[in-house]
């Protein structure tokens, strides 16, 4: 049975406690921590007395039968609900109903960061890559204040974010009417920095100073610029930074069962674009071929490479995109130069993504490889020393000094060229090369391709404007089949009605017939052939009739061949259709002056009835008149046929469905007019 309960201790007795007798035994009598006054029994020889603990305990039996006593609360009341909940726990797991995440919400969230820590070591990550996902951890967590993983919330993370943004550090005044400063003074005007990143900052943001070792002196301006820099808080992309070190945390609790989902689901990254404190930009051509010049004419030596090898190991960045890092892992065992074609074999533990990966280079540059890495140890490294933490300064050493500038203003602002601007070079010159985009992720070793399109490939405003100039010009075509003329009651009425241009637009092949239209010759409609509409069911059916499918029966007075067309100026579904020959694609001309026309629409209640000009003519056969013309209504609850003839000797369209022809080629004309006569007439 579940109790709660006193647990007694003993404790040595105080120097300021009162020895009474109290039912003839020794008692001490003093105050306790809150005030009250305590009477406790002495124990032993008199020294210590027996005193009850400041918590109530409970005991109860587990779900193993075994019984537990665990500290509950200094209230009693309280004391009782945590026991009951206990004990609810207990038969919840006799059930089989068992919470996993008990034990680990009440280890601090301390704890469980020395375990990630630990896991991440395990999964073969880099030193620096775990030193730097634990200290943006560590910020979050000691930033927002939490103590168990209960406490972490996404609410607190946006308010650290916020502050982290906007945070001014309180930086130490400047002196006034000073106007020179030395390394160790301008690292505690900004904050207590030390004299190595006083020194990168300065060659960082190009400012300059007087002087060398220990009398070098920088100028006030100089030290203002880095302390408006500092003031302005971290920029969203270290914003970003943080958020993804904490939700890979939060992710790793889940998974392993620690906590039952991530609080930082709803978070989402901020447009690093939109306060972009860094861009990287690239070389040109020109540029190029200006520093290696130079910097092969140079004596200079940096950490140990000569000119002659930073000039090979810049234009293997620029051929191959490798990173600093792998290019300073490389011995010539991993060249392969007399493959076809040649290639570089980089092992996955020297690649940055940790997979392996087969690197083409172009003929030149492997040429020019063969000679520069014979006679040379196949297992020693090709550059070594200590310039890979330093590329950025190798690099810009070399741009002063073949007159290229570091700093160029670019599409969206400033942009610096270090030393992983030739990464992004060759990434550029593999898209203007024609790559496609899955060519170019592959050769960049990029899985995502937002990241190769929007951060890595440069384009340049002449690169668009050949882009541009290749795109077609809209022009107007006309075919050296028949024309078909305008024809009417009189030629004063074919004057005065509107006249009828048919815009029509190829939609399938080029092999089985076309109607397409001048815009300038308002009169005149040309056929060529095209394909059927494969969207269209219809045609479709028409087309497996010619293929020796379900055939449907023609109508005595009409041809079999059907040439199918599509307009471009009627809404989706609305065909004309022109036969003739016999069989579909025929260039057979028709030989009689019957021709058949047939127009597929699918509604006509939203169009009006207008008289028009009918502007066609048989330029197949030869004729100047239309007869057999036919009409199909084709509406949503149907299709009902009729039946309209051309009189070329009254030189006027007869048949119950006029009004229909009249509305569908008025929509392919695009004019409105009124009405249509009430006879069929017009």
């Amino acid at each position: 049975m579940a109790t709660v309960r006193r647990v007694y201790y003993t404790r040595p007795v105080p120097p300021n406690a009162v020895r009474v007798i109290v039912k003839g035994k020794p008692f001490v009598r003093f105050d306790g921590a809150d005030g009250k006054p305590v009477t406790a029994p002495c124990v032993g020889d008199g020294s210590r007395c027996r005193v009850p603990s400041a918590k109530w305990y409970g005991q109860y039996t587990d779900a193993n039968g075994k019984v537990r006593r665990v500290p509950l609360s200094a209230n009693k009341d309280a004391a009782r609900l945590m026991l009951s909940e206990l004990v609810k726990r207990v038969e919840n797991e006799k059930a089989g109903v068992i919470d996993r995440f008990a034990d680990h919400r009440k280890r601090p969230i301390a704890a469980h960061l020395t375990d990630w820590i630990v896991s991440l070591r395990a999964n073969g990550r880099t030193p620096q890559y775990v030193s730097l996902k634990a200290a943006r951890v560590t910020a979050v967590i000691g930033g927002c204040g939490w103590v168990f993983p209960g406490d972490m919330t996404a609410d607190r993370v946006e308010i650290f974010l916020s502050g982290l943004r906007s945070r001014r550090p309180e930086l130490p005044p400047l002196p006034d009417g000073a106007e020179w400063f030395t390394l160790k003074q301008v690292g505690h005007l900004l904050g207590g920095v030390s004299r190595q990143t006083v020194a990168a900052l300065f060659r960082r943001h190009r400012l300059t100073g007087t002087g060398r070792g220990k009398s070098r002196r920088f100028p006030r301006a100089a030290v203002e610029t880095l302390r408006d820099l500092k003031d302005r808080g971290c920029s969203a992309q270290t914003s970003n930074h943080y958020l993804q070190a904490i939700q890979q945390f939060a992710r790793w609790l889940m998974d392993n069962g620690r906590i039952d989902r991530s609080p930082f689901t709803r978070l989402k990254p901020l447009n690093a674009r939109l306060d972009q404190r860094r861009r990287r930009g690239e070389l040109s051509p020109s540029e190029l071929g200006r520093l290696l010049a130079v910097t092969a004419a140079g004596g200079i030596k940096f950490r140990g490479l000569t000119g002659a090898d930073r000039v090979m190991l810049y234009r293997l960045a620029v051929g191959t995109g490798f990173r600093a890092a792998e290019l300073a892992a490389l011995v010539p065992e991993f060249f392969d130069l007399n493959a076809t074609p040649p290639a570089i074999l980089l092992p996955a533990e020297l690649s940055k993504n940790r997979k392996g990966a087969v690197q083409p280079v172009a003929a030149g540059l492997a040429s020019d490889l063969r000679g520069y890495l014979a006679g040379r140890p196949i297992r020693e490294r090709v550059w070594p020393g200590t310039w890979v933490g330093k590329a950025a300064d190798m690099l810009r050493a070399d741009l002063d000094a073949a007159g290229v500038p570091v700093e160029v203003d670019g599409p969206e602002g400033n942009e610096s060229r270090d030393f992983h601007a030739l990464r992004a070079c060759f990434i550029s010159n593999v898209i203007r090369a024609g790559a496609d985009l899955k060519q170019v992720m592959t050769l960049a070793r990029h899985s995502d391709p937002r990241l190769t399109a929007g951060r890595y490939a440069r384009t340049r405003l002449h690169d668009l404007g050949a882009v541009v100039d290749k795109l077609p010009e809209p022009t107007t075509t006309r075919s050296e089949t028949g024309v078909l003329k305008a024809t009417g009651t009189d030629g004063s009425e074919a004057d005065r009605l509107p006249s009828l241009t048919l815009p029509l637009a190829l939609v399938g092949g080029i092999d089985r017939g076309r109607m397409s239209a001048d815009e300038n010759m308002g009169r005149e409609v040309e056929v060529q052939t095209c394909s059927p509409n494969p969207l269209n069911p219809s045609v479709l059916r028409a087309d497996e009739g010619e293929r020796g499918g379900k055939r449907k029966r023609p109508r005595p007075d009409s041809n079999r061949g059907i040439t199918v067309l599509q307009t471009a100026a009627l809404p989706l579904g609305y065909e004309a259709t022109t036969g003739h020959g016999n069989a579909i694609g025929s260039s057979d001309t028709c030989q009689s002056d019957r021709v058949r026309r047939n127009l597929r629409f699918q509604s006509l209640s939203q169009f009006t009835n207008p008289p028009f000009t009918f502007v066609a003519s048989n330029g197949i056969a030869g004729s100047d008149h239309v007869a057999g013309l036919q009409v199909v209504e084709q509406h949503r609850f149907g299709i009902h046929e009729a039946h309209t003839s051309f009189d070329h000797e009254r030189g006027q369209f007869q048949g119950n469905s006029c009004h229909a022809v009249a509305i569908a080629m008025e929509q392919i004309a695009g004019v409105y007019p009124h009405a249509a006569h009430p006879n069929g007439h017009f």
